[in-house]
């Protein structure tokens, strides 16, 4: 079964262009896809970057992290431009995209928590269900986005890394870790900027873990 989730796995994400395109023209939105393709690639780079300098080469994991870095950001065709409820619900629309391509291979029904979940949690450090739900109190929410509440917090390697990685990447430039740590505080406070901190050492141990098992 692992052979065939990471065969499914690449092909889908070999669609990423193309799927991409095709959520954009179903929209017939005005809004140019290179930086956001750009964006997404420049997180998916990141990712495996951290995953080669820890030596790890475990073929799904590496095809999980580029689904969750690659369609991480595709929520945002959805999302109306400065609202902001609507762009930190950005990551829910993007796990609502996302799923219907994945229902088209049974090989990865094992996975879809995970990835779904992963594309979701990826938003600052994740979103609880308690923020989630004041969200939705703020403003009148589509049934659709109402029944995907819970928390989405990342907790698996893959989901780490890549909302971790994400807060590195401003664009397609990456900042050291102190200056993203510093807009947390500046603009979440410090309760986030704690949970941003956690989430930096709970990925490393998982790292190392990982890193040890190979």
């Amino acid at each position: 079964m692992n052979n065939n989730q990471i065969i499914a796995l690449r092909k889908i994400n070999n669609r990423y262009k193309q799927i991409y395109y095709s959520e954009w023209k179903k929209r017939k939105i005005k809004l140019d896809l290179m930086p956001l393709v750009s964006h997404v690639n420049a997180v998916k780079d990141l990712s495996l970057k951290i995953l080669k300098e820890f030596e790890i080469k475990d073929k799904l994991l590496i095809e999980k992290v580029k689904f969750i870095a690659l369609f991480h950001d595709i929520g945002r065709l959805e999302c109306k431009p400065f609202g902001k409820n609507e762009m930190i619900l950005h990551g829910i629309y993007s796990k609502i995209i996302m799923r219907k391509y994945l229902l088209h291979y049974s090989e990865l029904k094992d996975l879809m928590s995970e990835l779904l979940n992963g594309i979701a949690s990826h938003v600052g450090v994740g979103i609880t269900k308690d923020e989630f739900l004041k969200i939705l109190n703020s403003k009148k929410k589509s049934y659709e986005i109402k029944r995907e509440l819970r928390d989405y917090v990342p907790r698996t390697l893959a989901q780490m890394l890549v909302c971790y990685v994400d807060n590195l990447i401003v664009e397609t430039h990456e900042i050291p870790f102190h200056e993203s740590l510093s807009r947390f505080y500046e603009k979440l406070g410090k309760r986030i900027g704690y949970r941003y901190i956690n989430l930096q050492m709970n990925l490393f141990k998982s790292l190392l873990n990982k890193a040890k098992r190979k």
